[in-house]
């Protein structure tokens, strides 16, 4: 929980808003984990599983997408569409 804490504190001292939403490390996390940070006041979790968040969705188990890979805006907007790929 002190990792938790301390990184939320530093993120916030330093860009001077709060820190309301968490990335796990690697993607590790459990349900006790999940506890740690609701306890710690996020708002929400990200997981490394591939995927879009829907209406529902634990709030820290949520999926995530990779936009890194392609500067094409075409690709981009179809990816953050939702619309299935072919």
């Amino acid at each position: 929980m002190e990792q938790l804490t301390v990184s939320k504190q530093r993120i916030e001292n330093e860009v001077g808003a709060p820190c309301r939403h968490l990335c796990y490390p690697s993607g590790d996390w459990n349900d006790a984990v999940a506890r740690i940070a609701r306890n710690c006041e996020y708002q929400s979790a990200v997981t490394t599983r591939h995927g879009f968040a829907r209406l529902g969705d634990q709030l820290f188990s949520l999926c995530r997408m990779n936009f890194l890979d392609t500067p094409d805006t075409n690709v981009l907007l179809f990816r953050a569409s939702g619309f299935p790929s072919l």
